[in-house]
C-alpha cells in the first residue's frame, strides 16, 4: 500500500522502536526504510517494515551522520525528530517570484540583512538570507547596497514583506521589478538535522 505521508503522520502517532534500516537513491526517488512497530497499522505492537519515499529531492540535503544509524539496533527512536510540512507553510516557495530593486543606498543593510536571517531561523528552514539578497553574503550585500540603482533581492512574498518592512523604516526608495512564473508547492522535512525539500513525499508498507 502506498499512502501520502503527510496523510499518515496527521492520523497516527509514530511508536516506538523505530530503527533505520536502509537509504537509497534511485530515479528521481530517495528512498529511506524502517523497521519497528507497526504504528501505522491497528496492532501497533507487532513489528514489521515501512519505507518513507521523497520524490524528486530538490533542494537541501541529508545530514552525512544519519547514514551511521543505519542497522544500528540501539537508535531505537530514530523518528522522534521526524517532521513533514508543505512549503507554502513558511512562504518560502510561494511563487510568484518577485524582485526588488534599491534606487537609494540603504543605511544599515546589517540590520536588514539579521532582520531576514532571524526570520530563516524562525522557520527551521536550510534557507539564508543570502539565497535571497543580493551580493555574497552579508559583507557582499552591504557593498552593493550603498550604490544608487542596484538589485536588493529576488524571493517568495514572504521574503520581500520582511525586507521591504526594513527598508520603509529605514526610508530606503525602492520598486518591485519581474515576477517569475508560478509553480506548485511541495514538501518540506526536517530529520536529524537535516533539512530538504522534494515534490511529494509517501509511505509504503504492506
Amino acid at each position: 500500500m502506498r499512502v501520502k505521508l503527510q496523510n499518515l503522520l496527521s492520523e497516527r502517532q509514530v511508536c516506538h522502536p523505530t530503527r533505520l534500516m536502509a537509504i537509497s537513491a534511485a530515479k528521481g526517488e530517495l528512498r529511506i526504510i524502517f523497521h519497528g512497530y507497526v504504528w501505522w497499522k491497528d496492532n501497533v505492537n507487532d513489528e514489521g517494515q515501512i519505507t518513507f519515499i521523497f520524490t524528486r529531492p530538490n533542494s537541501g540535503a541529508l545530514n552525512a551522520d544519519i547514514f551511521s544509524e543505519c542497522g544500528d539496533g540501539e537508535a531505537d527512536e530514530i523518528l522522534e525528530d521526524f517532521l513533514i510540512s508543505t512549503t507554502e507553510s513558511g512562504g518560502l516557495s510561494d511563487y510568484p517570484i518577485l524582485t526588488l530593486y534599491g534606487s537609494s543606498p540603504i543605511p544599515a543593510p546589517q540590520a536588514l540583512y539579521l532582520k531576514l536571517d532571524d526570520y530563516l531561523r524562525k522557520l527551521y528552514t536550510y534557507k539564508r538570507p543570502s539565497d535571497f539578497l543580493n551580493g555574497d553574503g552579508a559583507t557582499g550585500f552591504a557593498q552593493i547596497s550603498q550604490s544608487s540603482a542596484y538589485l536588493i533581492a529576488r524571493g517568495p512574498g514572504a521574503v520581500c514583506d520582511i525586507i521591504v518592512r526594513e527598508l520603509d523604516e529605514q526610508g530606503v526608495n525602492y520598486y518591485y521589478g519581474e515576477k517569475t512564473a508560478t509553480r506548485r508547492n511541495g514538501v518540506l522535512v526536517h530529520w536529524l538535522g537535516s533539512v530538504f525539500e522534494c515534490e511529494g513525499a509517501f509511505a509504503e508498507f504492506n
